[in-house]
């Protein structure tokens, strides 16, 4: 069984809206604003829209105020937790990533993380709380040295926790506080793919909010003030496809549209009894065929089984909607009558490998 990841359908919506009012209507038309997360999909989403020469609304979103702590209770809030930001600060508006530091006056600043500066670490077993580190690193670098030698990069909770740390500071010092701009997407998935117009790639506007919008003829993408009304583009998520091999004896011929017909329709029926509703089936051909022979059967998990007597066929079958499928293998044994209205066909066997516990087997005769 090979089940493929979820799929993403775009919707180009003519309707002008504000970035939140896009959002909202895909979320109740469909199922979000589009992300587009591979230059695939970029492809595929220009593909989606009808007029070229605009912006349009995906489910890009950034919040300059939602900054991160790596130890502890990730979220930073600036309204209600302890914070020591210099005036200007934080200001960076880039695609960068952004990490926090610590001046020696004890004033935070936000900076690129790959800058290579000193860093504060955290540790939680020894007599000395926070430990200064005079090797230059990056951001991730410092993270990773606090991580293998003490607890972690500093995380300050109150006044005397940022008197401490900066009474140890002869310049500016990483510590634990970053921000991953344009991250997650609007239905959550992190943002691992981007194509951002080179003009994009600079400095950006200041605001605490800004918004992602794409140009229908370059498929690349803009930031753009969040109250701005544009039309947008809405994603459908499919579900995972599974493809399942069966294997069968029949002296029936199986290239008979009514015999496969008839294969299909008891197949699903056996599925229904066991309580596996949401799916949807169809043969799959190859080489304009539904049945090819085989020489050897071999079951899904390493299982081999010896073969019965009788002309060995095999068929290929799609299931949508398949969340009745695992990670883990049984065998569900079906029998299925197989015939025509003019000469009902003799009863034969198949297995069909399914999702059940190891070891644990069915039997349904029909």
């Amino acid at each position: 069984m090979r089940t493929e990841p979820f799929f993403r359908e775009y919707h180009h919506v003519k309707a002008l809206k504000t970035w939140e009012e896009a959002q909202q209507a895909c979320r109740e038309l469909y199922s979000d604003l589009a992300t587009v997360d591979s230059p695939a999909e970029s492809t595929r989403l220009l593909g989606a829209i009808q007029e070229p020469g605009e912006l349009v609304w995906i489910g890009l979103y950034d919040n300059m105020t939602k900054w991160k702590w790596t130890m502890g209770r990730p979220d930073f809030d600036s309204n209600t937790d302890y914070h020591c930001w210099q005036d200007d600060n934080p200001k960076y508006k880039v695609l960068n990533d952004t990490c926090g530091t610590m001046r020696y006056n004890g004033l935070w600043r936000d900076e690129i993380c790959n800058t290579e500066r000193p860093f504060v670490c955290y540790n939680e077993q020894g007599p000395s709380k926070f430990i200064f580190v005079s090797t230059l690193m990056t951001w991730d670098d410092a993270k990773n040295h606090c991580r293998s030698l003490y607890t972690d990069l500093a995380r300050v909770n109150n006044e005397t926790e940022n008197t401490e740390i900066y009474a140890l500071l002869p310049r500016n010092a990483w510590i634990g506080l970053y921000r991953r701009p344009w991250s997650p997407w609007s239905d959550h998935t992190p943002t691992n793919f981007a194509n951002w117009d080179a003009s994009q790639l600079g400095g950006l506007d200041p605001t605490p909010l800004s918004c992602g919008a794409v140009n229908t003829t370059t498929g690349l993408w803009f930031n753009v003030n969040c109250e701005e009304k544009h039309n947008f583009i809405c994603q459908n998520l499919i579900p995972p496809r599974s493809r399942v091999k069966l294997r069968f004896r029949s002296g029936a011929d199986l290239t008979d549209p009514q015999i496969q017909l008839q294969i299909l329709e008891q197949l699903q029926a056996e599925l229904q009894t066991n309580s596996l509703t949401d799916f949807r089936l169809r043969w799959i051909t190859r080489d304009g065929q539904v049945f090819h022979k085989e020489k050897e059967e071999e079951l899904h998990c390493g299982e081999n089984v010896k073969q019965p007597s009788g002309p060995p066929e095999s068929l290929s079958l799609l299931t949508l909607g398949t969340w009745w499928m695992s990670k883990t293998c049984g065998s569900l044994k079906l029998i299925m009558s197989v015939g025509s209205r003019m000469a009902p066909l003799p009863r034969w066997h198949t297995s069909l490998n399914l999702a059940r516990p190891p070891r644990q087997k069915i039997n349904q005769r029909g």
